[in-house]
């Protein structure tokens, strides 16, 4: 799913002719944006009035570094008090973030939803997409956030590295660096019209690379030309 997974199996000894790399797919038509009105509605209904709202989704596990990102939204929370950061997800680092988001004084600027049955509301309400990841593949949450018109604060794991070579989505920075991930944050927080552009690139990209019916005719294309 991303040319980083393609190194890997060719360095496993399998033939780069027999490699091809296929993304995982997202039904861009369910994951769409909203509009401003219904937005709004949406992030009422979710409990969230007021200030941009970051989300991250996903397990709270330590290779996607939830921990390093409420280490950075400290910073953030700092030069942006208004902004909200939402973790959608469970896991077994749960405990140890309340611990830390108590430490830190962000209770009032960071929320611990959960698991949820049906994530979609949360990206249609938040504002950017966090990925602050150690190690990734091609992220589902990211093209799923992509989709529904995110810019997005990303570490350079594999996948990623792949997309913001495609478009200027959002801010890329360095594996493990909370100080630029922060950075990066407080950019797009205080730029709207960066935010809409990147947004809207993400968007397109979703829909022209990661859609379900470009998946799904990539395949087809490949077996066609085994078969051949």
């Amino acid at each position: 799913t991303s040319m980083e997974a393609i190194s890997e199996a060719v360095s496993f000894g399998i033939p780069k002719e027999r490699v091809h790399m296929i993304p995982n797919g997202v039904d861009t038509e369910r994951f769409r944006p909203l509009g401003s009105i219904e937005k709004e509605q949406v992030r009422r209904h979710l409990g969230f009035v007021g200030g941009q709202l970051v989300l991250y989704c996903g397990r709270l596990y330590p290779a996607k570094n939830p921990l390093g990102l409420i280490e950075a939204w400290k910073i953030v929370h700092e030069s942006c008090p208004d902004a909200k950061l939402c973790f959608v997800g469970d896991g077994p680092l749960a405990a140890a973030m309340e611990e830390k988001i108590a430490l830190l004084g962000l209770k009032k600027s960071v929320h611990l939803q959960g698991p949820v049955q049906d994530v979609l509301p949360w990206y249609q309400a938040a504002d950017i997409f966090a990925l602050p990841s150690h190690f990734e593949g091609l992220s589902n949450s990211l093209i799923e956030a992509m989709s529904c018109g995110l810019p997005v604060v990303s570490t350079r794991v594999s996948g990623s590295e792949d997309i913001f070579e495609i478009a200027d989505i959002g801010e890329i920075v360095d594996t493990g660096d909370m100080l630029g991930f922060a950075a990066g944050l407080i950019r797009l927080i205080e730029n709207s019209k960066r935010r809409d552009e990147c947004g809207g690139r993400a968007r397109e990209v979703a829909v022209a690379r990661y859609s379900i019916a470009y998946v799904a005719e990539r395949t087809e294309q490949l077996y066609r030309e085994l078969l051949q």
